[in-house]
């Protein structure tokens, strides 16, 4: 039994090695690779009762992976997804398949990804591919007007002391996943957003569990323009940059009932060790263009991320403004 990307899978192993070959045949080197098949799917920890999608790549004799290859000892892969749903009410924009990218395997990168464009957060994985925090809260922020920078406000620490922290990210994924104990800190921070939270928030602890407003999102339009949102400090984190990720991010209109859903969703570490750690899924995901950078020499690999030309989502940071 395999445990990965929040599946429990049984399948083989494959070993060998492959030929990557440009148009113009110069690609002449092999390389040793494993790849694990998946033959079967025995479990779901993190997407129980969501609604996912799957699909594949292609590699044809034009494809850009084939042509942009180089025999350099650096890969890495580069996406920027564009609005996966529909989130006007916090000012995103629509939804448009020709936003998204993907490039993926040894190229130029400084085609697509320009550091000195806009801020960066320059982030190193730990061994086991999660991402360590510094610091994660849940609160409010008030903005400059002149710099668009949060200037004031105040974040709740979740979480205990001296307990370390990590996060995964994940695309599978639709929102925000929290363990059981730091679900339910957070959980009871979001009845106090709003007077009408009370009576018209819903939170289901059960796995793939997550929380629901008893109306559209458009009703809390107000809600969503206050400042409420995640201050996330990673400890990798270059010249003390953090992230501000809003609320709004991750309330999504249910079709089907009428309500808003907000995908703050509940994973169970006593069922699956997967889900012992924060997930950054889709829904935040999406406001970044996040360059992934492995050097094949060293063995190591950097994240780095800038907000997406494509997010309008309102209040999205990344910077190191000081908050008071």
């Amino acid at each position: 039994m395999k445990e990965q990307g929040g599946f429990v899978t049984s399948g083989r192993e494959i070993s060998g090695s492959f030929l990557l070959e440009e148009k113009d045949t110069t690609g002449t080197s092999s390389f040793s690779n494993t790849v694990y098949a998946v033959g079967e799917i025995h479990d779901d920890a993190w997407s129980l009762n969501t609604m996912t999608g799957a699909g594949e790549v292609g590699l044809g004799p034009d494809s850009a992976i084939i042509s942009q290859y180089q025999l350099i000892n650096s890969s890495g892969f580069l996406i920027e997804t564009g609005p996966v749903a529909d989130q006007s009410f916090v000012g995103g924009s629509a939804v448009d398949s020709s936003k998204n990218s993907l490039f993926i395997g040894g190229g130029q990168y400084s085609n697509h990804f320009d550091e000195s464009a806009k801020t960066t957060i320059t982030l190193t994985p730990e061994a086991e591919g999660d991402y360590s925090f510094e610091s994660m809260g849940f609160g409010f922020a008030g903005y400059d007007s002149a710099t668009s920078d949060p200037a004031y406000g105040y974040f709740q620490y979740l979480g205990y002391p001296h307990q370390p922290q990590a996060a995964i990210l994940a695309t599978n994924f639709v929102g925000l996943g929290m363990p059981e104990y730091l679900w339910l800190q957070l959980t009871n921070l979001l009845y106090k957003v709003d007077s009408t939270f009370d009576s018209e928030l819903t939170c289901l602890q059960e796995q793939g569990g997550m929380c629901h407003l008893a109306k559209s999102c458009s009703t809390y339009t107000g809600v969503w323009g206050k400042g409420w949102g995640f201050k996330v400090y990673f400890n990798s984190a270059d010249n003390n940059n953090f992230l501000i990720i809003p609320l709004g991010a991750l309330a999504v209109d249910n079709a089907s009932t009428g309500q808003c859903d907000i995908y703050i969703q509940y994973l169970d570490p006593t069922r699956y060790t997967q889900s012992d750690q924060v997930i950054f899924g889709s829904l935040i995901m999406q406001q970044y263009k996040a360059y992934f950078d492995y050097d094949m020499t060293e063995g190591s690999t950097v994240l780095k991320m800038q907000i997406s030309d494509t997010n309008t989502l309102t209040n999205s940071y990344i910077g190191n403004a000081t908050i008071t």
